[in-house]
């Protein structure tokens, strides 16, 4: 029997029995089942897929400003793109990323808005171990949590390529746990690879505006960006390919300011990824 069926038995026995005697502290030690039962059932396959790729913090490894990239992670040019136009959106001072991995999109927003404060959540302690070393000093904090237990209102929650991870029978209560810990007004910024890519084996879909909106149905103010031509293919090809990684300075800022002008943004049929900005 698997350690999940376990979990499942043992929270509904402790929860008969503390309905009929009452004990002392049932509420906390069936909140941890709980809370033990939603991370397991969520470590699934596609899950091991993307844990297995955090053998060493690989987004850790582009910068922003200026940009550069390393043989280590060669999306980094599409990086840019989709998680830079993702970040220009942020409001408020209390701000949350769903999903954070190792912790490179909250470095940045720390690095950039002092004065703000941040929390990234992840279900991959080794991603976290990650994010709390290269955070070390910022103004964030990392958790190997599920999002959904908390109660704390954020004015921003960043999900970026999270959604495809999701299985369709987690959607709903993952959505509505972003939704619940969004202060009224607040905004809720998403990226999430477009239909147009071919799926990989650790995503669960691809996306265009109509399935996104079916998942999100309950957020208002539904803003849309593509971003990430994929004609822009061959400038990827250039800064990163089975030859050579491109490390002259001069030249990579020439590539990236083709990319900015060119290929930065697109239309939905030939995006690589959308941004969606929603209000709730």
């Amino acid at each position: 029997m698997s350690v999940y069926s376990n979990q499942i038995k043992a929270y509904d026995l402790i929860q008969k029995r503390f309905q009929t005697q009452g004990f002392c502290g049932a509420m906390i030690i069936l909140k941890f089942i709980q809370c033990s039962i939603n991370k397991n059932k969520i470590m699934n396959t596609k899950f091991k897929i993307q844990e297995n790729q955090y053998i060493r913090p690989y987004h850790q490894f582009m910068s922003f400003e200026p940009f550069r990239m390393s043989e280590l992670y060669n999306d980094s040019l599409s990086y840019y793109g989709y998680v830079g136009v993702a970040m220009s959106f942020i409001q408020g001072d209390n701000i949350a990323e769903v999903g954070c991995g190792d912790g490179k999109i909250l470095k940045e927003l720390a690095t950039r808005h002092p004065e703000k404060f941040f929390e990234g959540f992840d279900l991959s302690n080794r991603a976290i171990l990650f994010a709390k070393a290269f955070g070390a000093g910022l103004n964030i904090k990392f958790y190997d949590e599920d999002f959904s237990q908390g109660d704390t209102l954020y004015d921003t929650i960043f999900c970026i390529e999270t959604l495809e991870h999701i299985s369709d029978e987690d959607m709903i209560s993952f959505v509505n746990s972003l939704y619940k810990r969004l202060k009224s007004k607040g905004r809720l910024i998403i990226t999430v690879p477009s239909e147009n890519l071919k799926l990989i084996s650790k995503h669960y879909r691809h996306y265009n505006t109509e399935i996104l909106e079916k998942n999100l149905k309950q957020f208002l103010n539904i803003k849309y960006l593509y971003v990430d031509s994929n004609k822009g293919f061959w400038l990827r090809r250039i800064l990163a390919n089975r030859l050579f990684i491109l490390n002259n300075r001069f030249l990579i800022d020439f590539v990236l300011n083709i990319y900015k002008k060119k290929y930065m943004y697109a239309r939905e049929r030939d995006c690589a990824h959308i941004v969606g900005v929603f209000t709730k």
